[in-house]
């Protein structure tokens, strides 16, 4: 409730927050599907009634902390984490599927842009993409709910500066494996991701423990990856490689040229993607994959020894997932375990021409990796 003598009536009623949405929320039942429970709580409130601070935890997992501060003329709302883009004015818009027409309103004054005509132009907060990692495993035969466990145990997420945020996780149930996942935002553009780990159990039967990412891509017009490699046979010079995928599981991880190591796993493990070896080497770790005029960008410390892996329908029919995988070796209890790379998404030039995308590219891992230590 904003209370005050400049206000007509005296008080302003607001229901604040009306739901966390799972993604696909548009034509989804609104009760069955898109709401997720969540329970809030009041962390804090000051003696003058003007600033309060709320805590709330989402059934699937995930802690959410909000700072409320009201001041003479306005209410500030600081619900973390915040888009970096800052509307310069009130104008919001789509373009339609044939980009020939565009639909866009106009609002004065604004603060939150946010409008409906059938399908919703507005700024959410998907949880969808707040997991850390998607696959904990040691090459055994475990229950999905093990393999998953990332998804489904609890997580905290918390802002660090304007330019950073990060997501905590506390020992999981079955792996034991706390872990810490910060995401910050490259003054020159792109994103720096650190992810660290530690295990608390030794839960690892196999003497190693293989985390997995995936990025789930919205029907591309290529499902493909581009990587500079070698074929796993034969003289070819180093060059660009196609990672072609014909189905989920088939060829679909590129190992580096100089990475000889072999993680022993049951016959029947469930996971087809981690040893769904490729035909191809790369010899630089970084890769990209193109979507409307867009490549999305992945690249790595040499050091880490990261596996690269794509799926033709890991995010359903024509929407690949381009993924990638991290093996710890002998890992001891209590031992903090790094990871860092870097991710940008950026607008191409000359789309239609692969040649120039390559290069420019190129361009962007060149200013990108050198920072990457």
């Amino acid at each position: 409730m904003i209370r005050g003598s400049q206000i007509p009536g005296g008080q302003i009623r607001i229901n604040y927050l009306e739901a966390y949405c799972r993604a696909g929320s548009t034509d989804a039942d609104w009760v069955r599907h898109t709401v997720i429970p969540h329970q809030s709580e009041v962390l804090s409130l000051s003696d003058d009634r003007k600033e309060l601070r709320l805590r709330d935890t989402i059934a699937d997992g995930v802690t959410v902390e909000h700072q409320i501060i009201a001041r003479d003329d306005e209410v500030l709302l600081d619900l973390r984490p915040l888009s970096p883009l800052i509307p310069s004015n009130g104008l919001i818009g789509v373009f339609s599927g044939d980009e020939r027409w565009i639909f866009a309103t106009a609002w004065e004054p604004y603060q939150e842009l946010f409008q409906g005509v059938i399908r919703c132009v507005h700024s959410d907060f998907r949880l969808g993409g707040l997991q850390a990692v998607e696959h904990i495993h040691d090459g055994t035969v475990q229950s999905r709910e093990a393999l998953f466990e990332p998804r489904h145990a609890p997580m905290e997420l918390r802002f660090v500066n304007e330019f950073t945020a990060e997501l905590y996780q506390r020992p999981t149930p079955f792996w034991g494996l706390e872990s810490c996942m910060r995401y910050e935002l490259l003054s020159g553009g792109g994103i720096e991701l650190t992810f660290e780990c530690i295990p608390r159990q030794a839960t690892f039967s196999r003497g190693y423990f293989g985390l997995f990412w995936a990025s789930y891509i919205d029907r591309p017009e290529s499902l493909d990856i581009h990587f500079q490699g070698v074929p796993e046979t034969g003289n070819s010079p180093p060059g660009w490689q196609r990672g072609i995928t014909p189905k989920h599981g088939t060829f679909a991880t590129h190992r580096g040229v100089e990475d000889h190591r072999t993680f022993a796993h049951d016959p029947e493990f469930p996971l087809e993607l981690p040893f769904g070896f490729s035909r191809h080497r790369y010899i630089e770790p970084w890769y990209f994959g193109v979507c409307r005029g867009m490549a999305f960008v992945q690249i790595f410390r040499p050091q880490d020894r990261v596996w690269l892996t794509q799926s033709p329908s890991g995010g359903g029919t024509g929407s690949p997932a381009w993924d990638f995988q991290w093996f710890v070796a002998e890992p001891i209890v209590g031992r903090l375990y790094q990871l860092k790379m870097r991710a940008a998404y950026v607008p191409l030039e000359q789309p239609d021409d692969l040649a120039s995308v390559r290069q420019q590219v190129h361009q962007v891992v060149a200013r990108l990796a050198p920072g990457l230590e």
